[in-house]
């Protein structure tokens, strides 16, 4: 499949690199529309990067439901999602609001060329549907069944073996929140 899009020129180098990277370290996806193929209390960590604000608010809801009901007691799922407060206050400084609703990504682009289309219907919608910050995914993730949730600052984190996992991935924007079971 990585061949075909890449063929037709569907991807960029960043996006090959990525696929390329989580097939060599066997990362497992699970598609956030459906149920995490995983059994009841099964996993101790899920680690969710920038990925959440790609969701409509209720796939939101089901994903962090079904990250509740895999993790065992005690487990902990990560997220690190732009943060909306960031943005804001850098308008409030700047004033630019072409800068803001640029950087929050909620602008949608115009599907102007099949090329666009087709890269919609195989690569999904690439921007923000809702934004975030630590207060509003903390809330979030307390409505989901988490029983202890914390803003972490980067580079911190709860898991205890969390191997090669960016702990400050696009600290500039970002806010990381880890929730325990």
């Amino acid at each position: 499949m990585i061949l075909l899009l890449k063929g037709l020129k569907l991807l960029n180098n960043s996006q090959i690199k990525f696929l390329e990277f989580n097939k060599k370290h066997k990362i497992k996806f699970a598609n956030v529309h459906k149920k995490i193929p995983f059994n009841n209390s099964s996993l101790d960590a899920i680690y969710s990067s920038h990925m959440l604000e790609h969701l409509s608010i209720n796939d939101a809801r089901s994903f962090l439901s079904e990250s509740q009901r895999v993790l065992s007691k005690g487990g902990i799922l990560r997220l690190a999602v732009p943060d909306l407060q960031i943005i804001v206050k850098k308008y409030l400084l700047d004033k630019d609001a072409d800068a803001f609703v640029g950087e929050t990504l909620l602008a949608t682009p115009p599907l102007k060329t099949f090329k666009d289309k087709l890269h919609l219907l195989v690569c999904g919608y690439r921007h923000h549907q809702w934004m975030y910050d630590g207060n509003s995914l903390k809330k979030r993730l307390f409505q989901a069944g988490f029983k202890e949730v914390f803003v972490q600052p980067p580079g911190k984190t709860f898991i205890k073996d969390y191997g090669k996992l960016n702990l400050q991935e696009r600290v500039d924007n970002s806010v990381y929140i880890e929730a325990i079971k």
